[in-house]
Parts: C-alpha cells; structure tokens; sequence
C-alpha cells in the first residue's frame, strides 16, 4: 500500500479517473488503512464520492456508485446535505433526471436542520 495515494494522484493527472476511483474505493475497503499523507477517512470519502458522483461513466462497471454515494450518508452525518446533492449531480450525469428528482425529493423528506 506504500505509495497507492501518490498512484491515485497518477492516474487522475492521466485522466484515468475510474481506475483512480477504483483504487481509492479500495483503501477506504481497508479498515486498517492510515494515510501517510495525514488524510482522515473522511477526507479520502469525499474525494471517492466526488470522483464518483462527477464522472459516473468512467466509474460504471468498476464501482457500484449510487451505493458508495449512499454509503456517506449514514455514516458521514455532517455532511448529509453534501451527499444528497452528489448522488443527484451522480444521476444528472447520466440523463437520468427523474431519479435526481426522486433523489431531491427524498432528502428533502429525510434531512432534518
């Protein structure tokens, strides 16, 4: 695992974004993962879910990005207004955009301020 964040940086400067995504998903997976950059989990999730919710078509296939996306949502509270509008953008992306609606509409019914 020596090096894999510099290998992630790597492949998104190539514009492999999926495979980056891929391996980013995978040290996430790794429940004894310590960054040597300092980055929290939290951190690392933020970019994961980024990552996903921008470029959907490159992760397709490799990552289950709806589930990743929802996945944040339990168990990165604060940031839940965040989440919800990535798992949208993850559907406008794709032209799906009655099930970004459906996404609207369903954090607006769960989101408590």
């Amino acid at each position: 695992p020596d090096g894999v964040e510099e290998y992630v940086d790597f492949l998104l400067s190539a514009g492999r974004v999926g495979e980056a995504a891929e391996r980013l998903a995978d040290l996430l997976n790794r429940s004894s993962f310590v960054s040597p950059r300092g980055q929290t989990r939290h951190t690392m999730w933020l970019q994961l879910c980024k990552l996903v919710s921008e470029h959907p078509t490159e992760c397709a296939g490799r990552l289950r990005g709806e589930a990743i996306i929802r996945g944040g949502l339990t168990e990165f509270t604060d940031e839940v207004g965040h989440i919800w509008t990535s798992l949208a953008d993850f559907f406008i992306r794709q032209a799906q955009f009655e099930r970004a609606r459906d996404v609207y509409e369903e954090a607006a019914t769960t989101v408590l301020t």
